[in-house]
């Protein structure tokens, strides 16, 4: 799971660089906001949906999969299975 972890940081900051670089080199437009007010809300979203991706995503499935049980909504609950 650690080497998995490095992977996905890697290949996010070297996606990054590339990105950074690229806007560098060869702007597609004039800036209207100054550069490091952009890139910290921008990475500031990253932080945020990366959060709300790890905290979030494991939660919602498993409270609403409690929430079924408890009112006898779903399949499982409709169906008669065998011991």
């Amino acid at each position: 799971m650690q080497k998995e972890q490095i992977i996905r940081l890697a290949f996010f900051i070297g996606s990054l660089l590339i990105i950074a670089i690229w806007e560098l080199i060869a702007p597609r437009r004039q800036l209207t906001d100054s550069k490091p007010r952009r890139w910290f809300i921008n990475l500031s979203l990253v932080v945020l949906n990366t959060l709300a991706v790890r905290f979030l995503l494991p939660v919602v499935p498993v409270g609403l999969a409690l929430l079924l049980q408890e009112r006898g909504w779903g399949i499982l609950n409709i169906l008669t299975l065998p011991d």
